[in-house]
């Protein structure tokens, strides 16, 4: 029955005082969380915290590190990855998941929500000490073709182990007839969406024009002919997504203040999934709501997008930038990327020392009074 203490304890929620131990079994189940420190704690160096929570990935696209130059703008580099992720083979897929679903394991990650157009990661799945949670994606811009990619979502969906949901790629990337197909899917009790990640986006929604335009034209024989809406891209998306109770809202680089009311008004469970380093690696910039999530009392998560907009998929590399860039506290980073993480996923039993659960016990040992750059991890 180990006992450990360390340097700094965060239990997922907050940084425990100076003589707290956590005590578990071999199992790694957390039995009590003490106040006091017993003669056969196990000392340890640096921070001592649960493990980590990836809640946005694209483990399938693990092969396209360095693909795709940096800051090209959103609407090139989705143009980009269709015709690049199939220029590779078979092995070289899989090896490339492989090893960075290890290097999330030896970077303190214990559950994944991981995008999926393919069924490219499940032999590393079957094989995976990681907790992954499979987001199905649907897009496609033309209504006449909405129950064909519904219909390819689906055969998808069958094929991947659970937890699953049917989701939705993001609202430019959806025909309104394609939402509803979604929003009536019996597997979305989970939804997460792509949101608000270029201003292009917003562009095309609200008034029919913008980069993304010329883009699809190429992609549709010049028939695409988007209508204007007059209102943000979200909030053209909430019009057909009305069933979702539980919705995680990715990247939110260009997301209003109004947005965000919006959201809370027709969602009960949102939850703002933050990927620093892929929204400077593509539009080389950062959210602006940051201090406003904060102020209210949001509840933040942490992704890592994919290799082909990231050189790591490392959780802890991201909330390294956020405190070097936003000078975000440790101990609100630290929650973002455990306990709230673990909520977004309905991972209950990770997140945080509490007693029962089973969260992963995560060592950085030469974390001191400011974050290290690079981490020294011990999993425990």
């Amino acid at each position: 029955m180990p006992v450990y203490t360390a340097t700094y304890i965060h239990d997922g929620k907050k940084f425990l005082s100076n003589n707290s131990a956590v005590v578990i079994n071999e199992a790694g189940v957390v039995l009590d969380v003490l106040n006091e420190i017993p003669s056969n704690a196990i000392q340890l160096e640096g921070l001592l915290c649960p493990g980590f929570v990836n809640a946005h990935c694209h483990l399938e696209l693990s092969h396209l590190k360095n693909a795709i130059p940096q800051h090209t703008g959103l609407p090139n580099f989705v143009t980009q990855v269709a015709p690049l992720r199939n220029k590779f083979s078979e092995a070289e897929i899989q090896t490339a998941i492989a090893t960075q679903d290890k290097n999330m394991q030896a970077n303190g990650i214990v559950a994944v929500g991981d995008i999926c157009n393919t069924i490219d990661t499940l032999t590393t799945k079957k094989n995976t000490k990681i907790a992954y949670t499979n987001f199905v994606e649907c897009f496609g811009i033309m209504s006449a073709i909405a129950h064909q990619r519904f219909e390819q979502a689906q055969q998808t969906y069958q094929q991947l182990l659970k937890p699953k949901f049917i989701v939705p790629h993001a609202p430019y990337s959806m025909s309104d007839a394609l939402l509803k197909l979604v929003n009536e899917s019996d597997a979305s009790t989970i939804m997460t969406i792509h949101n608000q990640e270029c201003q292009a986006e917003d562009d095309l929604i609200r008034n029919g024009n913008g980069l993304f335009v010329d883009a699809f034209k190429k992609f549709t024989d010049n028939t695409y002919n988007p209508q204007a809406h007059d209102c943000s891209s979200i909030a053209y998306a909430l019009q057909y997504l009305k069933n979702i109770q539980h919705l995680l809202l990715v990247h939110n680089t260009f997301t209003t203040s109004e947005d965000v009311a919006l959201i809370k008004d027709k969602v009960k469970d949102p939850f703002w999934v933050t990927c620093p380093k892929a929204n400077l690696y593509i539009e080389n910039t950062l959210p602006s709501m940051y201090q406003h999530w904060i102020v209210n009392h949001d509840i933040v998560c942490v992704g890592t997008d994919s290799l082909a907009s990231n050189d790591t998929l490392s959780v802890y590399d991201e909330i390294f930038i956020l405190n070097q860039h936003q000078q975000i506290a440790p101990e609100i980073l630290l929650q973002w990327a455990t306990y709230n993480g673990a909520l977004a996923l309905k991972q209950h039993h990770l997140g945080s020392f509490e007693k029962s659960k089973q969260p992963g016990l995560v060592n950085i040992t030469n974390w001191a009074s400011e974050m290290p750059a690079q981490p020294i991890f011990n999993i425990l």
